[in-house]
């Protein structure tokens, strides 16, 4: 089944507003919630492979503009 778009803006759209309802219907059960830090090792990672998504096309355009249909999909 292919979803079309406005059939995900849509889900999306209504996924924030249940997000937002149950929030501030149940705010009460999130008033004592302690957030840690978190701490630098464990975000490295993700900053590491934001980063190569960035830099990638420029190192091998090539490559990139070659299979960047199937890499985008």
């Amino acid at each position: 089944m292919t979803l079309t778009r406005r059939q995900v803006i849509l889900g999306t759209a209504l996924l924030a507003a249940a997000s937002l309802y149950f929030f501030n219907a149940y705010h009460h059960l999130f008033e004592n919630v302690q957030i840690k830090p978190v701490q630098l090792w464990l975000v490295a990672p993700f900053v590491l492979l934001l980063g190569a998504i960035a830099v990638a096309p420029f190192i091998n355009r090539h490559w990139w503009e070659h299979h960047y249909p199937k890499v985008s999909y």
